[in-house]
């Protein structure tokens, strides 16, 4: 026995006595000449050159660590620069004693210098993308999965880290930087604390949290907790919960709440300028369902607006958007681009009103939605709507708006919008009623004159096809109508806004003539020409009639406004006018040809039936009323207006001064309603 035990010591020695004589001659062994070696076995394994610059280092102790300095690799041959990557220091020390044992524990990892460029080509493929490299596994081979051999890395640290991303298809580069990262954990089943700091386009941002363990991570069946706090230009957002399975990206749980103080330096980031919105504050349930993921409980406050509900998205097969939300209040306005300028139709410089620029509608063919939302008062370009309610319906680029209810100026607005964007030449139907809309009310909340104000009644009800504006005017059909009663012309507004018109037309001024009876017009559209086929205005001093045509094909207009005075005051200025031009300039000059009564008699006669049901069943529509409104409602002759005595008759020099005045004052009034 003694003799065995001798045996054991001596073998023992002879054992450490060759480790040690290892160890003498790893240390005085210069590793520098196996860099040839290395980047021969990489050439081959990836078609690249890799060049280690400086010092390979091995130090061989308790400890052992590895060094290496001044490490290139190449980029792709079309790349913009010769080096894809280029290292400063990497650096990794290992506990010898677990590595003996099958055991990997990496006692601290540094990376210092990394200068990366990522870039693809201008057919989308990547630098990153090796000709020797292979992502199929080997036949037989199975996924790794678990924590079992990982390596324990209880520090990370890097440093001076600087990432380039180039799109070669849209030209646009992102800057990423990192001044530092430190990630530390006491062992593969502790918590991992996570630092960072560093810049995303040239704007400063910061993270720290912490995770859950690196074995919770790989092996799963527990809840991964997840705790980040992050802070930007004007930005602070955290992340909050857990992950039932994180690398499958499944049982999500996260509390999400961010909050923009500075909108502007937070889009700044994301390489955007220009943008200058309120303070805004997002929070949220982030929850993953089927085929994607689903935000509930989202709360969105910004300015004077906030928006609540629930938001599901599908990524799976073709992309889908369901949403249910609620607002009380939500401006428009506010939420413009700021000091952004807005881009000016393409139609515009052509000299027409209708762009010829083809409209988005592939958009409605990336992705199906399904939204419904209440909102108690919406702000859009100064108009003030309420209690909206509005379902809105895209499948596979078939979108349709049902229902559509909103409440504006004092009545309400229903209907339906349809837009079907799968053929060539998409179709659009338009059908609203309006009831109880006050015009001026309208004009006021717009931030404009209160120029008329009546309650009016309206039918809208129009079919187009084509891919821009100009197109679907072109080949219009349907039909509009409008009835008002019990109105008035706010004469100081008009004389306001365009200068002489009262000059030109005095009744306007008088206390009874702008008192307004009714408003009845009807616009029959066959193949983008608009004909009117009732057009009336009735005061108490005047009734003014129309007829003629608006050609939206070619955008011109062919029109005739007849006066007809009630009083001797008011006849010599009563002088029929005829407007011409285009929607973008039109023209007025005089038709003294036209016998007033006769027209106005021919205007409102026969084919204005169907309009009764816009004013209410409390109308009167007596073939022998002597009201032109009824008259004009019921498709029956205006009766003659008469006078005390004959009306003077106008001199050619009031006429002309007063067309004119009114020429000029219309046209600035139509030029600012066409945008001109």
């Amino acid at each position: 026995m003694g003799r065995f035990i001798k045996f054991l010591g001596g073998f023992a020695v002879l054992i450490v006595a060759v480790g040690v004589a290892g160890v003498v001659v790893l240390k005085s062994k210069d590793f520098n000449e196996y860099r040839g070696l290395i980047a021969d076995e990489v050439k081959a394994a990836t078609g690249r050159d890799l060049v280690i610059a400086g010092d390979l280092q091995l130090d061989i102790s308790s400890s052992p660590s590895i060094t290496v300095e001044g490490v290139s690799f190449s980029n792709a041959a079309w790349g913009s620069r010769p080096e894809m990557l280029k290292i400063g220091r990497f650096s990794a020390k290992v506990e010898l004693w677990p590595l003996l044992g099958g055991d990997v524990r990496v006692n601290r990892l540094i990376l210092d210098g990394l200068d990366a460029l990522l870039e693809t080509d201008k057919k989308g493929r990547g630098n990153w993308e090796l000709d020797g490299m292979s992502g199929e596994k080997a036949a037989g081979e199975e996924p790794r999965t678990g924590a079992a051999g990982l390596p324990v890395v209880n520090l990370v640290e890097m440093r001076n880290i600087n990432v380039v991303y180039r799109d070669g298809q849209t030209g646009q580069t992102t800057a990423f930087s990192l001044d530092r990262l430190v990630s530390s954990a006491d062992g593969i089943d502790s918590p991992m604390n996570m630092k960072m700091a560093g810049t995303l386009n040239g704007e400063s941002f910061g993270a720290e949290g912490r995770l859950g363990s690196i074995k919770g991570l790989l092996d799963g069946g527990a809840p991964w907790p997840v705790g980040i706090a992050f802070n930007g230009p004007g930005l602070k957002a955290n992340i909050d919960g857990v992950i039932a399975s994180p690398l499958e990206g499944k049982g999500l749980n996260l509390n999400l709440s961010v909050n923009i103080d500075d909108a502007a330096a937070t889009a700044r980031i994301a390489g955007i300028s220009g943008l200058n919105l309120p303070p805004l504050k997002v929070s949220g349930m982030l929850k993953d369902s089927k085929g994607g993921y689903r935000l509930e409980g989202l709360d969105i406050k910004t300015g004077s607006s906030d928006l609540k509900g629930d938001i599901s998205i599908a990524v799976a097969n073709r992309p889908r958007i369901d949403a249910n939300l609620s607002s009380t209040q939500f401006n428009l306005d506010e939420l413009q681009a700021g000091d952004a300028a807005k881009a000016a139709p393409d139609g515009a410089g052509d000299g027409r009103v209708f762009p010829a620029d083809p409209l988005p509608f592939d958009a409605l063919k990336g992705a199906d939605i399904k939204l419904k939302i209440k909102i108690g008062k919406l702000v859009s370009d100064g108009i003030t709507t309420t209690d909206i309610d509005l379902g809105l319906d895209l499948d596979k680029g078939n979108l349709s708006i049902s229902p559509l209810k909103v409440s504006v100026g004092g009545g309400s607005i229903s209907g339906t919008i349809k837009l079907d964007a799968r053929k060539a030449k998409p179709g659009l139907s338009i059908k609203l009623q309006g009831r109880g809309v006050n015009f001026g009310k309208v004009l006021l909340d717009m931030g404009e004159e209160d120029l008329l104000s009546s309650n009016l009644n309206m039918d809208i009800n129009i079919q187009g096809r084509g891919a821009s504006v100009r197109e679907i005017m072109a080949g219009l059909n349907g039909s509009t109508a409008v009835v008002g009663r019990d109105g008035r012309i706010n004469s100081s507004a008009i004389e306001t806004m365009a200068t002489g018109f009262l000059d030109a037309l005095p009744w306007a001024a008088n206390a009874d003539a702008n008192k307004i009876n009714c408003i009845v017009s009807r616009f029959d559209i066959k193949l983008g020409i608009a004909t009117s086929r009732v057009l009336v205005l009735d005061t108490n001093g005047i009734t003014v009639s129309g007829e003629g045509n608006l050609d939206l094909r070619e955008e011109r207009i062919k029109m005739t406004v007849i006066p007809n005075a009630k009083s001797t005051s008011l006849a010599s200025l009563a002088i029929p006018i005829s407007i011409g031009g285009s929607f973008a300039n039109p023209s007025f000059a005089p038709n003294v040809g036209k016998v007033v009564e006769g027209l106005v008699t021919g205007t409102v006669g026969g084919l204005a039936s169907g309009l009764q049901g816009l004013l209410g069943s409390n109308q009167q529509g007596a073939s022998g009323s002597d009201d032109p409104c009824v008259s004009a409602l019921g498709g029956k002759p205006a009766a003659k207006t008469t006078t005390a005595s004959p009306p003077p008759a106008p001199t050619t020099n009031a006429v002309d001064e007063g067309l004119n005045k009114l020429g000029e004052g219309l046209k600035k009034s139509l030029g600012g309603l066409f945008g001109n």
